[in-house]
């Protein structure tokens, strides 16, 4: 259908450059034309094919389902560091499988303080969540005023790098909306004469008669929690 539609549209535009050629020649044979005169009546010409072409290319030839339809991928954020007392400042992203941080300017998150290390702790992204790890900080890491080696964090938890405490706040997830269960008439019952009544009479409709006892519900996947 595209490659119809791009042929069509070709073929327009290249028949309205013609028309335009042949009646800008017409002109100039009836009374003097100058030269951007001319040019500006021939590119006049190829815009209204174009205009014209595609008008005329989505009539003949609309988009398919295919074209019209993209499937919306939910984009899911990173993790954040968010450092505490300081509101200006937006964080730091967790955006990668391994982040280190620490006082020297190849860590990830540097943290150019005397209490923190040159590279004192990691945070490591895992199947389960984010790691916190202490690496060797002369002064240890703490996660909510403990003192931890290893630490699966969680929402809310408030973890220090010597005197530094930052706030992690893990991913926001993309709620799935829930389908809610629908009564629906097989096709062999719209089909009969009894699925809708020729009378004119009232219809009552009985949701426990509509669905077959051998039909099987809509399955929901969700993500697991």
């Amino acid at each position: 259908m595209i490659l119809k539609r791009w042929v069509f549209m070709s073929v327009v535009v290249m028949l309205g450059c013609c028309l335009g050629l042949v009646g800008c020649n017409y002109i100039c044979t009836r009374m003097p034309v100058p030269a951007p005169l001319q040019l500006m009546l021939v590119m006049l010409t190829f815009l209204m094919s174009l205009i014209l072409a595609y008008a005329m290319g989505l009539k003949f030839f609309p988009p398919s389902d295919e074209e019209t339809i993209r499937p919306e991928i939910p984009r899911q954020p990173w993790a954040w560091l968010r450092p505490r007392g300081e509101g200006s400042r937006s964080g730091f992203p967790l955006n990668k499988s391994q982040v280190v941080i620490g006082r020297d300017v190849n860590c990830d998150v540097m943290v150019n303080h005397h209490s923190v290390s040159r590279r004192h702790a990691e945070i490591v992204r895992l199947a389960e969540g984010y790691l916190f790890r202490d690496i060797g900080g002369k002064n240890g890491c703490f996660v909510n005023g403990q003192r931890v080696q290893e630490y699966l964090l969680q929402d809310g938890d408030v973890i220090a790098v010597g005197d530094i405490q930052l706030d992690f706040e893990p991913p926001r997830r993309v709620e799935t909306p829930v389908l809610q269960d629908a009564e629906h008439l097989s096709v062999s019952q719209l089909l009969s004469p009894e699925a809708l009544p020729l009378d004119g009479g009232d219809f009552n409709y009985q949701g426990s008669a509509a669905l077959p006892d051998n039909e099987e519900g809509t399955e929901v996947w969700r993500r697991p929690e």
